[in-house]
This record gives structure tokens, sequence and C-alpha cells, in this order.
């Protein structure tokens, strides 16, 4: 993320065309700070910021603003949410629900990582049993139906 502290920036896409220019006081790219798992870019940058001139820019990376929403989960939650929501209107996430209710694992401590896999997992576990459930119950239909068919065609056959 870049907070333009004086000059100006552009926004360029692949073709080097200008999409957009930022002035002082503008913050650009914030939603790259959180990645969401069913974003449409896989979390990709898909613009370019060019300085136009001298600039001075303020940088705040990732894993900086990771590191201080470790201490503060009630305020990383709501940012999740909103960056959600902001990716969200800019079009950026699939429509596409994820199968198990997956929240962002970045940022989180490894207690917090552990007792969400093991709640993914337990969902996982569940599927798991209820499609095996399914599956048997297929396919002893299918085994009934076929043989009853081997039965029909044996007699006649004789």
């Amino acid at each position: 993320m870049y907070i333009v502290a004086s000059g100006f920036l552009k926004i360029t896409d692949h073709n080097c065309a200008t999409l957009r220019t930022h002035s002082e006081g503008d913050i650009v790219e914030d939603r790259s700070l959180v990645w969401l798992p069913h974003n449409r870019f896989m979390n990709r940058r898909k613009h370019n910021v060019v300085s136009v001139g001298y600039s001075q820019v303020y940088i705040l990376f990732r894993d900086d603003f990771l590191q201080v929403l470790e201490d503060y989960p009630d305020c990383r939650d709501k940012i999740r949410v909103h960056a959600e929501w902001l990716q969200s209107e800019a079009g950026e996430l699939t429509e596409d629900e994820i199968v198990a209710d997956v929240d962002e694992f970045e940022g989180r401590t490894l207690e917090e990582r552990l007792i969400a896999l093991r709640s993914v997992l337990c969902v996982l576990e569940n599927n798991v049993n209820e499609n095996y459930e399914k599956f048997k119950k297929s396919s002893n239909h299918f085994k009934h139906r076929l043989a009853v068919l081997e039965r029909y065609c044996r007699e006649m056959m004789n």
C-alpha cells in the first residue's frame, strides 16, 4: 500500500494506459494488504504504480501490516470484512463460495491457525463421511440393479 506524501502517482494497466492518477494524501492499492482465498486474481497485482516526476511516498508492507494486526484481533476481523466488501465491489472476488468456512489464516497467531484448521478438518471429515455413506447407498442400489439385469439376461438366453 502506498500513501502519497507529495507528487503524483499514476496507475497503469499492462498496456501502460493510465487508469487513474493519485495526488498528495491519497492511499493507493490498500486492497492488496488483505489476501482473500477466493480472489479472482489470486491476490496478485493487476496494475502498475508509476511516479509522475518526483514523488515522496510512504510504503506499508503487507508483512508489517499483518504483524501489527496480530495484537488487535478485533480490528483484524473488521479490516478483513471491509477488505472483502471492497474487493467484492471492485469485482475481484469469485462468485463461488468456499467449501469450508476458511477465514484468512495469514496474520493470525499459530494457536488461532491451529484452532481454525481443526474446525476446517472437522467440516471436511463430516463431508467425507456423508459422501461415503451416499456412495455406499448408491453403490448397493446399482449392484442390485445390475444383479436384476444379469438375471433377466440369463433368463432371456435360456
